[in-house]
């Protein structure tokens, strides 16, 4: 079964390459620019998992995944912040706490491989 995974990113160059990426690896990606259409899309594709920067135009990414996990059908969604305030311990590894629930972080800039060993990880474990 094809995994599907919403990208919520203001950054066209980001939002590009990783959608390109993740898509030749098999991945739906739906894409949203901002907070208020991230929960739009969330709620209409049902994503296995939302990839979501920190600072978006509207509304930041913890209000966003707030809202996500007080609604019925995304409450189980699971999230990786993609963000450039970010700070990782040193091994690509942070995170980032909200309504005291860690979630994963990745400090930006990042590369691919970085990413995507995440997501299978994170995707596993939702098995």
């Amino acid at each position: 079964m094809v995994k599907k995974i919403l990208l919520v990113d203001d950054e066209t160059d980001t939002v590009g390459i990783i959608s390109s990426k993740l898509e030749a690896d098999g991945f739906k990606v739906f894409l949203s620019r901002n907070g208020r259409d991230g929960l739009i899309q969330a709620r209409a594709h049902l994503p296995d998992m939302v990839l979501m920067d920190i600072v978006l135009p509207d509304m930041d990414g913890a209000e966003v995944v707030k809202e996500l996990h007080d609604h019925p059908a995304t409450v189980g969604v699971p999230v990786i912040f993609l963000s450039g305030i970010v700070v990782s311990d040193g091994n690509g590894d942070a995170e980032i706490t909200v309504g005291g629930r860690d979630y994963m972080a990745i400090g930006k800039p990042f590369t691919y491989r970085e990413l995507k060993e995440k997501i299978d990880a994170v995707l596993k474990l939702t098995e």
